[in-house]
């Protein structure tokens, strides 16, 4: 029985080797946040040039001069399309498919997601219905669109902005 132990024992010493351990990345935000992560072997950080150029021109367009923190590049596309990750100095954090177009946008607590990118149908939807209520994340799915406000009512919406259903 002892015996018994003691090679169990040792199969299990010898599985666990340093192949098993999962690497992790250790950030400081401007903020002075630490946060430590899993690395993603499919993913790797990038300098702020190497995103589209529709993706640099949304950023601007929409978030004025607020800079890029982070930049990230996965190696394999999301689902939803997704390949560049990008994490501005305020918080805001946006997802770019391979050509540049915005695939979500989500802000602290605190901020709100700009009108100015949101569409057009959808905002106006939103004047009418929600009043000033903060867009705190929105997310561009193959069917349509998610939004969800400061007030935890989540909206969603086809891919031309016609309102769907909301839930609370």
């Amino acid at each position: 029985m002892k015996l018994l132990s003691v090679l169990g024992f040792a199969l299990l010493m010898i599985s666990c080797n340093n192949q098993n351990r999962q690497e992790t990345v250790t950030t400081t935000d401007p903020a002075g946040n630490v946060e430590t992560k899993p690395v993603n072997s499919n993913a790797s950080a990038m300098d702020n040039g190497e995103i589209p150029d529709a993706a640099k021109k949304f950023i601007e367009q929409h978030f004025g001069t607020t800079a890029i923190s982070k930049t990230e590049k996965k190696g394999v596309a999301d689902a939803d399309g997704t390949l560049y990750e990008v994490k501005l100095a305020d918080g805001t954090e946006l997802d770019f498919d391979a050509d540049g177009n915005w695939m979500e946008i989500s802000v602290e607590d605190q901020k709100n997601v700009p009108l100015s990118a949101i569409p057009t149908a959808i905002q106006d939807y939103l004047k009418t219905n929600h009043g000033n209520v903060a867009v705190h994340m929105i997310d561009k799915e193959p069917t349509g669109y998610e939004l969800e406000l400061a007030n935890d009512v989540d909206l969603y919406f086809d891919l031309n902005g016609k309102f769907v259903r909301e839930e609370k």
